[in-house]
């Protein structure tokens, strides 16, 4: 990047990744994605390593989520700590204080502990290689969580230097992006309204309106589009059944799954990877 007005905190997270091989997100207590240099791709506000994503879709999304509610109240105090949960996976919860306020919360690492991975509800984990937790990884995270939350406070500072104000009341559209994210990270599994309004401290029926007036869509309508849209390459994948890609998209019924997808795209989903799967 040549020039300081390019940098945004989607790169510095990502470049943080890189170099540290660790897992970066960021939850906001504040509506920060209003402002454009703050505002992340849907998969950064939520713990996106393979093996949380492989723990939400054995049915855990609840108890993360409750942990997660945890180490939120926690960072309130505005001190960085560490956090391991249940399934043995270590983050660096590290605070972002702003003028006194904890604004939001930056989570490093997704690192393996000692402890053995253990098989959840009868399945084990296969996915990549999770990295290993030491003593020098701990004093890199913590360098790069400082680094984070200061780009941060340096942008609110900025900000409030030349009379812009800190987003703080949450407007329609921080509620359909927060939905947007949600559903980017959490499609796979069986979540519902009520799950990301427990997230957001809202209730559920005030959430649903919110998310209604800012696109004139249902969560429930835009669950289930994205769901569909992500069914369509996998209906093109040789070994995908059309019950497989229902599945792997958060469709319990194969059925309702080609009503729903014959309703959005026009056709039924064997017309469509029949026309994909044809020979050259």
């Amino acid at each position: 990047m040549s020039e300081l007005s390019t940098f945004n905190l989607t790169d510095l997270m990502r470049w943080v990744e890189e170099e540290t091989g660790c897992v970066v997100s960021f939850h906001e207590l504040l509506p920060l994605s209003d402002i454009p240099a703050l505002k992340l791709p849907g998969e950064m506000y939520g713990h996106h390593s393979p093996f949380c994503e492989f723990v939400k879709l054995q049915g855990n999304i609840s108890r993360c989520l409750s942990e997660k509610q945890k180490s939120l109240a926690r960072s309130k105090a505005g001190r960085p700590f560490e956090n391991i949960c249940r399934y043995g996976v270590w983050d660096l919860v590290y605070p972002v204080v702003f003028e006194g306020e904890t604004v939001g919360v930056l989570y490093l690492g997704g690192l393996r502990t000692g402890q053995t991975m253990k098989s959840i509800n009868g399945k084990t984990y296969s996915g990549p290689k999770i990295a290993s937790l030491s003593a020098e990884k701990k004093i890199q995270l913590k360098h790069w969580g400082k680094f984070l939350a200061d780009f941060v406070i340096l942008l609110l500072a900025c900000r409030r230097r030349f009379g812009e104000k800190i987003p703080r009341q949450k407007k329609k559209e921080f509620y359909a992006h927060a939905a947007d994210a949600f559903i980017h990270n959490h499609y796979r599994e069986d979540i519902h309204i009520n799950d990301l309004a427990a997230q957001l401290s809202c209730h559920p029926n005030y959430l649903g309106r919110m998310i209604q007036r800012a696109g004139g869509k249902s969560f429930r309508r835009l669950l289930t589009e994205f769901r569909v849209e992500k069914a369509r390459p996998l209906l093109a994948v040789e070994h995908y059944t059309v019950t497989d890609a229902a599945s792997a998209c958060g469709f319990s019924d194969s059925n309702y799954f080609s009503a729903v997808f014959h309703r959005l795209t026009g056709g039924a989903p064997k017309e469509f990877y029949r026309r994909y799967r044809r020979p050259k």
